[in-house]
């Protein structure tokens, strides 16, 4: 009988040192994969033009100069070849540092104070056709009316143009600076915030989640750019941590409710989150708060009631909201603002989501060794995934994929969260520590190459 036990335990600790050798394998194929595809489209590829800018997503080190690149790749090899030897010591530091950054609300506050300094300084000049015909509308509006609205973007716009008002009257700001200066504050909300919720969503490690999360190119949207996108994802990113309040904390569900409701007055594109808003419903509706439903829903409706209410009488009539909206087609046009399928259109879609979020290549390990516990705010984030998944994919990109890339930044918040957080939760992806450290390196070289070309090269 102890034979079989023995016999049987043997056989289980094969299994799993078989199964923990074959996520090490596969996770060194998918960095040798990326890397690779980083180094040919970076620097092989340049010499033919047109292949180079078809794979845009992968194509962004070419704008390195030869000795840059060269450094950079010599010190991603020296920091792993030092990882390797001192990694003990390299975790026990990074655990200090972690310890002194989350004791302190004022050390988060600082940080997002730096942080609005770099993202104004390295900001961004990659300007497409609707951020340069923000200045004209902004003149003409202001001056009539007092801010320039529309029902697709209201708050976002509202602020935007009253914050250039009182810039330019006292400061003399162009239109242009004064979102990059709105833009670059709102990033350092956007980390304050995010670190506050890596801290309670994974509290055994926030800081490799929170440098998980930031590693993709949509952070671009907080280095100064010119459009509607930045203040609507704060709020996106709040409402994903009053859900995480809901779901762990039982907290009412009438607080993610409001959150969103205010992102979809910022901008409609927060609406794709709302199949995730009515999840937390239907977990809440079989415990039979029939009570706290009401409430929430109530909440939800009354921020876009008096939000709509409020623009109407600063000469933006309710009746726009169908005639003039994209959200409604113009008058029930909708089908004329979605993709037209073509392979030509979803290859560039394909690299803008890995230039956004390189992340999403960690998604195929998590869900081929069924590394995904389904527990209620993971199923939340898939769904919210999948539908902002669905916008990036059905929505049409007007100005173009690559000039359009702010339009579906705020896609990467979810896919970052519910991946880093996979990835690290519970230790479950028993792979070197080295392999994942080398994937997040390249991810951010590869997402901070673009981000500080785009303030050197310009459009």
């Amino acid at each position: 009988m102890k034979t079989e036990v023995e016999a049987s335990a043997i056989k289980r600790a094969a299994r799993y040192l078989w199964c923990d050798g074959t996520k090490s394998a596969f996770c060194a194929v998918v960095i040798f994969a990326y890397a690779a595809c980083l180094v040919i489209a970076g620097f092989v590829l340049p010499h033919f033009d047109s292949i180079q800018y078809d794979l845009f997503g992968f194509s962004q080190l070419s704008s390195l100069e030869a000795g840059h690149a060269v450094i950079i790749l010599c010190f991603l090899v020296v920091f792993l070849l030092i990882y390797g030897r001192f990694s003990l010591r390299i975790h026990a530091l990074a655990e200090k540092i972690e310890k002194a950054l989350f004791s302190k609300t004022i050390h988060i506050i600082i940080l997002g104070i730096l942080c609005v300094i770099l993202f104004l300084l390295l900001r961004n000049n990659f300007i497409n056709y609707d951020g340069r015909a923000f200045a004209e509308k902004f003149h003409r509006d202001v001056a009539a009316t007092g801010a320039h609205v529309t029902h697709d973007e209201m708050w976002e716009l509202y602020v935007h143009s009253r914050f250039w008002y009182y810039t330019n009257r006292f400061w003399g700001w162009s239109v242009t600076f004064s979102y990059q200066v709105m833009s670059s504050i709102a990033g350092g909300a956007f980390i304050f915030f995010l670190l506050r919720f890596c801290k309670k969503l994974l509290p055994s490690n926030p800081l490799g989640l929170f440098l998980i999360i930031i590693s993709g190119g949509y952070m671009q949207i907080f280095f100064g750019d010119v459009e509607n996108y930045t203040l609507t994802a704060i709020f996106i990113l709040l409402y994903f941590c009053f859900s995480l309040a809901y779901i762990r904390d039982r907290r009412h569900i009438a607080l993610p409710s409001s959150i969103l409701a205010v992102a979809m007055t910022f901008h409609l594109l927060a609406g794709f989150l709302l199949p995730s808003l009515a999840f937390l419903y239907w977990l809440e509706l079989k415990k039979r708060h029939y009570r706290e439903i009401w409430s929430g829903i109530a909440s939800f409706v009354l921020i876009i009631g008096l939000t709509l209410l409020f623009f109407h009488l600063k000469h933006l009539p309710i009746s726009d909201l169908f005639w003039r909206s994209h959200a409604f087609g113009h008058g029930g046009h909708i089908l004329r603002m979605l993709a037209r399928p073509s392979v030509s259109y979803y290859l560039k879609i394909f690299n803008l989501l890995f230039l956004l979020v390189p992340a999403l290549i960690l998604v195929v390990p998590l869900l081929l060794f069924g590394l995904i516990e389904w527990d209620d705010f993971n199923i939340y984030m898939a769904v919210a995934c999948v539908f902002m998944m669905g916008y990036i994919f059905i929505w049409e990109a007007r100005l173009g994929v690559y000039n359009d890339w702010n339009m579906f930044a705020n896609v990467s918040i979810p896919f970052s969260i519910f991946t880093g957080y996979n990835l690290l939760k519970g230790g479950k992806m028993k792979v070197k520590t080295k392999i994942l450290v080398s994937l997040v390196l390249l991810f951010i070289i590869h997402s901070y190459t673009w981000i500080v070309s785009n303030h050197f090269t310009g459009s």
